[in-house]
């Protein structure tokens, strides 16, 4: 397979992306940690299929509610984008790392090079 480097989440390999998290083929957990929280997710990328692995230390928001809005030190954002300040992230972005040998990798890069968006369930 080629490899394609994509800097930005593709909607199509998002919507194959939720699709696999539905049949349980992709798992997502979210660990509460002392400073914020360790995303982890793996399954087969809806791009190549190869096995993809992802961490990631988030940390936490700090916000207070205003109302039906969320204000954090930049200034003022709606509930949903920012959520309440307490729990994970709602998504988080993955490009592709799956071990094998793509056409035009470059050296020492990992996966397929997909980039797509995963709900933290």
């Amino acid at each position: 397979m080629k490899y394609v480097h994509e800097s930005t989440p593709s909607q199509h390999w998002t919507d194959e992306s939720y699709r696999l998290q539905q049949e349980g083929r992709i798992r997502t957990a979210a660990a509460r940690r002392r400073t914020g929280w360790r995303i982890t997710a793996a399954g087969p990328c809806p791009r190549c299929s190869g096995p993809f692995t992802f961490r990631e230390e988030a940390e936490q928001s700090v916000v207070a509610r205003l109302d039906d809005e969320v204000a954090d030190a930049e200034g003022v954002a709606s509930a949903a984008a920012l959520g309440d300040g307490d729990g994970p992230p709602s998504t988080v972005t993955v490009t592709c790392d799956a071990p094998g040998i793509y056409d035009g990798a470059p050296g020492g890069v990992a996966g397929c090079g997909a980039c797509f968006t995963l709900y933290v369930l």
